[in-house]
């Protein structure tokens, strides 16, 4: 998976800066048909850092619509039967996502993690499986089914070197060039645009646009997590 190509909600470059591996695992390990009706199922994603130019940093990121923030982002295909191709549990969304969010203030409405550096640990979220799309399907024990991540979200739209800690108090920005900032002036000094109430909305503190958000891949590590129903 390249993460590039049709239909693809983040793209990334073919040689990207920083390279985050992704592993997938269930919890518990097996789905027990007495249990579903009174405890969650889990798709765990685990995050490491593979590659970077700064080995000694931790990578901070947004999670929005990567493999880290939802099963129903177009981050995962429909789970499937192996013993059966043609019975899966539904959860590829059926309609484009869309968001509103502010680009000048993208705490207000992203959420952000942290991937220790290389060597350093991991990062790991639990993504749980909505019970109701379990209850759509006519689970029976022996069956097994397999979990893959797609190619359409495998990167971010927002990263830097850093955690969230050093971040305190910067305000996070969406990524802009250099170009497109010197635009970004001209065009407010053209309209006058007052600055008593940017000020008043956004304050005086820093702000940071992160890296450029195409240098950051995710790659998946195997091909996936298989699971059994038991009784």
């Amino acid at each position: 998976m390249s993460g590039r190509g049709k239909s693809i909600l983040i793209r990334t470059s073919s040689t990207p800066s920083v390279t985050i591996g992704l592993t997938l695992s269930t919890s518990p390990s097996q789905l027990s048909l007495s249990s579903l009706s009174t405890n969650s199922f889990y798709v765990v994603v685990t995050a490491r850092v593979i590659k970077t130019p700064r080995p000694g940093q931790c990578i901070t990121l947004a999670k929005r619509l990567s493999p880290l923030a939802s099963l129903e982002n177009r981050s995962f295909a429909d789970i499937i039967c192996s013993n059966n191709s043609e019975k899966k549990i539904e959860i590829y969304p059926i309609n484009w996502p869309h968001f509103f969010f502010d680009m000048n203030n993208l705490r207000e409405d992203w959420e952000f993690v942290t991937i220790p550096p290389p060597g350093k640990g991991v990062f790991t979220t639990q993504l749980e499986v909505p019970r109701d799309k379990l209850e759509a399907v006519d689970l029976m024990e022996g069956e097994r089914y397999h979990i893959t991540l797609t190619d359409k979200c495998l990167g971010t739209f927002w990263w830097c070197y850093g955690s969230l800690t050093d971040l305190e108090g910067i305000r996070l920005r969406q990524w802009e060039s250099q170009e497109d900032r010197a635009r970004e002036r001209q065009y407010e000094a053209s309209w006058k645009l007052d600055e008593e109430e940017r000020i008043q909305k956004y304050g005086k503190g820093p702000v940071s646009f992160g890296e450029e958000p195409q240098m950051l891949a995710m790659v998946p590590e195997g091909e996936g997590v298989e699971f059994e129903v038991v009784k």
